[in-house]
């Protein structure tokens, strides 16, 4: 292995084998949280293939949901790990460098995320007044769900934009 070499093997905890090569500084703060961050990926991308496999044998809707937005939820966080991977293999490791690597228009970028914390309102309004009016558990518990996320997307945005 070369200097600066980073090389995972192993079962993640899914049961999978994992082993993967990245090329990083093998010296410096970041390390151990880039060491971190690659186990991660591979994990991550692991999880979504299980999820997919698993998505497939199951015959019953609401099962099958959760399944599918697991491995939703998995991908998503292989690329959220990519980013920040991104972000410290970078030189200066700072945080105004995360928030601006593309965005060159800050205003044309606030005016595009004000409308989706807008249109996150509006379905936010929207599921609250199905929940109230739905009777079956099992599609109130799914609208509830979709609630959360509708108003975890809002903070989001709510921060993104902040930090513009």
């Amino acid at each position: 292995m070369r200097r600066g070499e980073v090389f995972f093997t192993g079962k993640s905890q899914f049961g999978v084998n994992v082993s993967a090569g990245v090329n990083i500084m093998s010296e410096g703060p970041h390390k151990e949280l880039l060491d971190f961050i690659q186990k991660a990926i591979n994990i991550e991308k692991q999880a979504v293939k299980l999820y997919k496999n698993t998505a497939a044998t199951i015959d019953n809707a609401a099962v099958k949901l959760i399944v599918d937005e697991l491995g939703m939820d998995s991908s998503k966080h292989a690329k959220m790990y990519e980013t920040i991977e991104r972000v410290l293999k970078k030189q200066p490791y700072s945080f105004k460098d995360f928030h601006e690597e593309k965005w060159t228009d800050k205003l044309v970028a606030k005016r595009d995320l004000e409308k989706h914390i807008k249109i996150e309102e509006h379905m936010i309004e929207l599921v609250q007044e199905q929940i109230k009016i739905v009777k079956q558990p099992t599609i109130k518990a799914i609208l509830e769900h979709i609630l959360e996320d509708e108003k975890r997307h809002h903070s989001y945005l709510m921060q993104v934009i902040k930090g513009l």
